[in-house]
């Protein structure tokens, strides 16, 4: 922490004792609401916040559409701020909320361990939409779905999320009744610590992988930060795999790593109860798939297929590697199309028909 930030806290701090029956909130008086005043739903826009553009001197962005502001969408320029949460469910701010990241680097700059939140407290709606750009959130952990009844949406199709909370969980999908999404096709997935998925009572927590992209990764600790990964995947939560049949790799692959630092020990968790949601993103075919692997082995207490997911065309394994390490891989056997045994028995009959000539 610099001392220029400690300057500023202390001096806070200071303030907040002087004079009888004053409140002060460090988290309250820093929000910046986004209103849109403007009309023209972007973020760079310093008239559309309540409290001017978010920077760190204005703390932390709380971006609730209410009934009209609409979505906040994140076209250029580079912004730190303290923490960030969309759809906020807070007496006075209630409502959903939307960002949209479409070539922005959004990132939060204070050392200590506050929640960030997509869809956050109970009842709190929030998407975040990330095609291109960043958002970077420092010492900070991210809750999606965080709250009784919440609903926590991300949608990644491009550009870099990362995540350097060490809660010890830097992101934690869902909670006790909310409905969680985090929907994955391309860009850079980037944590510190453990991504964990929990549910209860009614809810719903679903990691999806939309395929295979050559460029793209998904880093689950052992990143420059040096900290053991894990995947904590808890009851009733669901990982999702659309496989990319045309390629050897099906999916972006989900890498646990390990490090020196942090409480876990680079290992994939499945608890009893957790689901494995599998189908064709595109090009169907018999084949097996490595989609996700740890460096620290994986403990399967109970996965098993969605009871969705056809058992006569997929199945799992875990396979062991090097060091350690595991994988889980897929295997799918397709039963053959109608067209597909229309051609073998159009084939077959054409053999016989030749035979008989002979």
């Amino acid at each position: 922490m610099s001392s220029s930030k400690n300057y500023l806290k202390t001096t806070f701090s200071a303030l907040c004792l002087v004079g009888a029956g004053l409140i002060c909130s460090s988290a309250q008086a820093g929000w910046t609401i986004w209103t849109n005043a403007s009309g023209d739903g972007l973020w760079e826009t310093a008239g559309n916040w309540s409290g001017g553009l978010p920077n760190y001197a204005s703390q932390a962005p709380i971006i609730n559409n209410l009934t009209t502001t609409g979505p906040s969408t994140a076209n250029t320029g580079t912004y730190s701020y303290d923490y960030l949460r969309v759809g906020h469910a807070h007496d006075g701010h209630e409502g959903p909320g939307t960002l949209n990241i479409n070539g922005a680097n959004l990132s939060s700059k204070d050392g200590g361990n506050t929640r960030e939140g997509i869809g956050y407290g109970n009842g709190g709606v929030g998407i975040l939409n990330i095609s291109s750009g960043s958002l970077t959130l420092g010492q900070q952990w991210v809750s999606i779905g965080g709250g009784g009844g919440s609903q926590g949406t991300v949608n990644q199709t491009g550009g870099l999320m990362s995540f350097g909370g060490d809660n010890p969980n830097s992101i934690s999908l869902g909670s006790s009744n909310s409905t969680a999404l985090y929907n994955f096709t391309a860009g850079d997935l980037l944590t510190k610590e453990a991504f964990a998925l929990s549910t209860g009572g009614s809810g719903s927590s679903i990691f999806q992988v939309n395929g295979y992209d050559a460029e793209s990764s998904i880093q689950i600790g052992g990143t420059s930060d040096d900290y053991n990964g894990a995947w904590l995947q808890g009851a009733g939560t669901t990982l999702s795999l659309g496989i990319d049949g045309g390629t050897s790799q099906g999916t972006t692959l989900i890498n646990i790593g390990t490090g020196t630092n942090g409480t876990h020990s680079g290992q994939a968790e499945f608890a009893s109860g957790s689901f494995l949601d599998l189908g064709f993103n595109s090009g169907a075919q018999s084949g097996s798939w490595t989609v996700l692997t740890a460096a620290g082995g994986i403990v399967d207490s109970g996965l098993s297929l969605a009871p969705s997911v056809d058992e006569s065309v997929w199945s799992f394994s875990v396979v062991d590697g090097i060091g350690g390490s595991q994988s889980l891989v897929v295997t799918a056997i397709p039963e053959p199309s109608s067209i597909a045994l229309m051609v073998i028995i159009g084939g077959a009959m054409l053999m016989t028909r030749r035979r008989r000539k002979a």
